[in-house]
């Protein structure tokens, strides 16, 4: 019995383990989209790690490790109250001097690809004059 043990111990004493972690894998994600990674709905952030166990003769073991990572990142639009300008004058809204009535839009460019945009309606205000005689 001693005598089985003892080959049993050497057995696994002699199997060879080798780890490889493969590459990260790396999601980008705007508010409101959804991905699909290896059939799994994603819509927030996340991590997982996937571990793949194999043996491969002769008594090899390998081990890969997968890491997956989702970021999220926000986009908005924003609609500003509108706003009225005198003619003649300007005013200066996100970098943009603005000097006559229209609709005007600043979008902002995001390394993730989830830009936010925002808008203003400005308006010409009038004023009329009433001469009464």
């Amino acid at each position: 019995m001693i005598c089985c043990m003892l080959l049993i111990v050497a057995a696994v004493v002699n199997v060879k383990a080798s780890i490889h972690y493969d590459t990260q894998m790396k999601y980008k994600l705007c508010m409101g989209d959804t991905i699909y990674i290896d059939e799994v709905r994603v819509v927030n952030d996340t991590i997982w790690y996937d571990t793949i166990v194999s043996s491969t003769p002769p008594d090899v073991q390998d081990t890969l490790i997968r890491t997956t990572v989702v970021n999220k990142f926000p986009t908005f639009l924003k609609l500003e109250t509108e706003r009225r300008i005198e003619r003649g004058t300007t005013f200066n809204w996100h970098g943009i001097v603005i000097s006559k009535a229209g609709m005007y839009e600043k979008v902002y460019k995001s390394v993730h690809e989830c830009d936010s945009i925002y808008q203003i309606q400005v308006s010409e205000r009038v004023e009329t004059h009433i001469t009464d005689t």
